[in-house]
């Protein structure tokens, strides 16, 4: 599979998220679980599966996706910036598995 016209986050894949729970325990959701994929951008914020969640009362609902995001000023600007840098590649499905597609 080639990649060279898929742009990538991180570019130099060595600022990406790792497996591991965080150890900062304000970055932690309580009774979740990180979700990693693999080649994930540490600029975007990790994602969080949690089995309850006291405002889902649906029998259908079986997860809540959580992420935390630091909202401080010089934060913002940061992500803003980041984000601004981004562009989704359409596919094929090959080049999302690669980079690491979640499925929810």
């Amino acid at each position: 599979m080639s990649t060279t016209n898929i742009p990538t986050h991180p570019i130099d894949k060595q600022h990406v998220h790792k497996p591991e729970i965080p150890s900062t325990k304000a970055w932690c959701v309580k009774g979740g679980q990180p979700v990693h994929t693999k080649n994930r951008d540490i600029r975007f914020p990790l994602i969080w599966k949690v089995d309850t969640h006291p405002f889902n009362h649906s029998k259908y609902i079986k997860h809540t996706w959580v992420i935390i995001i630091d909202t401080d000023e010089k934060a913002r600007a940061e992500r803003a910036r980041f984000e601004a840098t981004l562009e989704a590649p359409l596919g094929p499905d090959a080049y999302m598995t690669h980079y690491g597609m979640l499925y929810m």
